[in-house]
């Protein structure tokens, strides 16, 4: 390497603005965009499967007294409060999501129009923080899929 291109701690200067190309402004900038967009739909949406989550759970609760020979719809019915906490806690992670989203968007775009660096670390922060709830709740929407599968199993099994 040559001693031009080496950098050290301190030839770095901590309030230095980071310089980025045009080009790599305007995808930013169309990517804001598309997350404003796509963040607004995900909270309508989220806040409709609230609700509508909310309403389910109480038709699981007359399905399992209506067939009440089947466990499986027997279990549902007697822990539809807990399906309905379930949905709610759902709902709560999504809505977070998409707000964060949503945050990241608008403090990326005022980060470009300002040039604030802190905005700019603020914005990827949302973007970060919304990629670790969402994993989380993958991750528990997979295991409680695997459960009720298993559940579901086990109802059909012991009906034979």
């Amino acid at each position: 390497m040559n001693k031009q291109t080496m950098h050290s701690l301190d030839d770095f200067e901590i309030n230095k603005q980071p310089h980025f190309s045009d080009r790599l402004l305007d995808q930013w900038k169309t990517i804001s965009v598309l997350t404003i967009f796509l963040s607004v739909f995900g909270l309508v949406q989220t806040t409709i499967l609230l609700f509508k989550g909310l309403e389910s759970s109480e038709i699981t609760g007359a399905l399992g007294f209506a067939y009440g020979k089947n466990r499986l719809l027997g279990m549902l019915s007697n822990n539809s409060f807990i399906l309905s906490i379930l949905i709610t806690l759902a709902a709560v992670a999504l809505l977070y999501v998409y707000y964060s989203k949503l945050r990241f968007s608008l403090l990326i775009r005022r980060s470009i129009t300002d040039d604030n660096q802190e905005d700019f670390v603020e914005a990827w922060r949302n973007l970060r923080n919304s990629f670790r709830v969402f994993g989380i709740y993958v991750i528990a929407a997979i295991t409680l899929y695997m459960v009720f599968f298993g559940l579901l199993l086990l109802s059909s099994s012991s009906e034979f």
